[in-house]
């Protein structure tokens, strides 16, 4: 039963459908407690830090896959012990614990190298452009994200090579080396690939994070009306996406929960419910004010 609970946890994620796909695995995980059969509840503590990472809920993501390396250690379980160092360096990289995700996904990668595994290895330069960008190293990050591309596309991993389209299309915008223009250039050539392959998929995190480049390329090129076209779908479809991201956090607090530690475990994914509420509005704050500012300095330059 442990195992059909896994396989319709991992249908209901690529359906997008995330309260299912927690209340599957919390399931899954109720009934694999009581055995001592490592192995399996290492595998269901991934799904679940994979999960919360999907949904932002990086605490909780964070305390289940440091869970599954725990589990992990004294088993000769190598492919799963990279996935919860890959996964727990991700979330470090959010968290901003920049020492802990480089060590992390440094034993991920050696793991991985140790078993030939190319698509892990990819994985693993993407992480660490991910964290460079991070970190503010923006021309490492685009490095990484130009060496990372072409793997993914051997290994057909979609997703992995339109982020990294993203998120090189992102880092030039940041970047203070090179010429300005041809910086810009270079992010609207890799945000135009990137929605190539987002057109044709349902990566609705993607789909935000889109809009939400091209609003700042926009602003850049002092188009004010497509910036405003595109923050008014950035912020739209943001906001929607989080309310799904809260539902499926609210959706773990109650499955999870028992007598004991019920009140413990509302009060840390409240807050983590929170974040995600300040988050949204600090994000609309700022864009809406830059929008406002390009449009006052814009007034008064054709005034003077």
């Amino acid at each position: 039963m442990v195992k059909q609970y896994q396989k319709e946890s991992l249908t209901a994620l690529v359906e997008r459908d995330y309260q299912l796909a927690l209340k599957k695995l919390v399931s899954a995980d109720k009934l694999a407690s009581p055995t001592k059969n490592n192995k399996l509840k290492a595998a269901i503590k991934i799904g679940s830090a994979n999960v919360n990472y999907i949904i932002k809920n990086f605490q909780k993501a964070e305390s289940e896959a440091a869970h599954a390396i725990t589990l992990l250690s004294d088993l000769d379980e190598k492919s799963l012990l990279a996935q919860s160092y890959s996964l727990y360096g991700l979330i470090q990289t959010r968290l901003d614990n920049f020492r802990d995700a480089e060590e992390s996904i440094q034993s991920a990668n050696n793991i991985y190298v140790s078993l030939g595994d190319e698509s892990g290895q990819a994985e693993m330069i993407f992480a660490r452009g991910v964290l460079e960008e991070r970190r503010g190293n923006f021309k490492n990050a685009i490095n990484y994200f130009d060496a990372a591309v072409p793997l993914f596309q051997n290994v057909n991993l979609n997703y992995l090579e339109a982020y990294s389209h993203l998120n090189k299309a992102n880092a030039y915008l940041y970047l203070d080396s090179g010429d300005p223009a041809q910086n810009l250039i270079e992010s609207k050539k890799a945000l135009e690939t990137a929605l190539k392959i987002i057109d044709t998929k349902p990566y609705a995190n993607l789909i935000v994070q889109g809009h939400q480049i091209a609003s700042m390329i926009a602003m850049r090129e002092n188009n004010l009306e497509l910036a405003q076209q595109e923050f008014q779908l950035y912020t739209a479809k943001n906001d929607s996406l989080n309310q799904v991201y809260i539902h499926a956090i609210s959706t773990g607090v109650d499955e999870n929960a028992n007598v004991n530690d019920y009140e413990t475990i509302i009060a840390t994914q409240l807050n983590a419910i929170n974040d995600q509420r300040r988050s949204i509005n600090f994000g609309k704050m700022t864009t809406g004010l830059s929008i406002a500012l390009i449009v006052i300095l814009s007034l008064l330059t054709r005034s003077l």
